[in-house]
């Protein structure tokens, strides 16, 4: 057993060893390491170290080209009245941008803040109204007119990569905006449109998404047939019960993270941008143990619906 664990840790040495050669010597290192795998007849071992040199020199010397902000450049954000899409206005703004941002209600506590900075111009955009929507899209347009320089930013959710216990319906929403839009970014590259994916990661702290979470709750339980109060039991009280320590009603403030920012950054000035940006999500068994969810016993169900 010794030996063997001798072997193979010598082996790992000497792939890591010509793996550094390679990135430390660049295309000559390349050359040699290639030289010696064939001339050893290793080729598996000199493919995988190759590849994965070539692969880290690309990563390590690949620029970031950006482009300039300036004031006769426009950036249109949706969902301004509170959290992210409030502090993205407040934030493109102050790199130098000029922002229309979309309101929901223009005496809202977020678009009166917005107003305040002389880079924004409000536009009342409520997405159940044709009305509303139709003056958005005319007056995006004529500030949008005889721009060459065009990307489409579609904002989703970590759920969309990795959905949470409860979340379904949510996270196959934001999955299918992923869906659309990879669909998109296919579709408008011809004509030279970036679509990009973004997943700014969990900030509910500093938003609205669970206020009504609440209200929603009571209005599922008085919808239950006498069939899902016995399966279920007390679970679903137990779990949203849970969740009640997150819904709150937020005022607009400008979300205290500078990873998100640097990020966006990324997604909004990188002239060849990644199709998608996005934490590493997390899966099944860590998810629910880091979140400490309310577990469902189908024998605690059972002893409440007959108790």
């Amino acid at each position: 057993m010794g030996g063997f664990l001798s072997r193979v840790s010598l082996r790992i040495f000497e792939v890591l060893n010509e793996f550094f050669i390679g990135v430390a010597s660049g295309a000559v290192g390349i050359v040699v390491l290639t030289s010696k795998g064939l001339f050893e007849a290793n080729y598996a071992r000199t493919a995988f170290v190759v590849l994965l040199t070539v692969g880290c020199l690309i990563y390590i010397f690949q620029t970031h080209e950006q482009i300039e902000p300036s004031a006769d450049k426009i950036v249109f954000i949706t969902g301004c009245d509170s959290g992210l899409g409030f502090s993205l206005a407040e934030h493109v703004s102050e790199l130098g941008f000029t922002v229309v941002a979309g309101c929901m209600r223009l005496d809202s506590k977020g678009a009166k803040e917005l107003k305040k900075i002389s880079k924004i111009m409000l536009v009342e955009l409520d997405i159940t109204n044709n009305s509303s929507v139709n003056v958005a899209v005319e007056t995006v347009s004529r500030y949008l007119e005889a721009r060459g320089y065009t990307r489409l930013i579609v904002i989703s959710s970590h759920c969309g990569l990795s959905s949470l216990p409860g979340l379904s319906v949510y996270g196959a929403t934001k999955a299918g905006l992923l869906g659309w839009s990879e669909a998109l970014r296919v579709e408008l590259g011809k004509y030279g449109v970036h679509v990009i994916s973004f997943v700014p990661g969990s900030f509910y702290q500093y938003s609205n998404i669970m206020a009504k979470h609440d209200e929603s709750a009571i209005e599922m339980r008085t919808a239950f047939t006498a069939e899902q109060k016995k399966f279920y039991g007390d679970y679903f009280k137990r779990y949203n019960s849970y969740l009640s320590a997150l819904c709150r009603q937020s005022p607009p403030v400008k979300i205290p993270d500078d990873m998100l920012y640097q990020q966006f950054n990324k997604v909004l000035l990188d002239v060849k941008p990644n199709p998608l940006y996005a934490p590493i999500p997390i899966k099944d068994y860590c998810l629910t143990k880091f979140m400490r969810l309310p577990q469902y016993s189908e024998e605690a169900a059972l002893e409440n619906a007959l108790a």
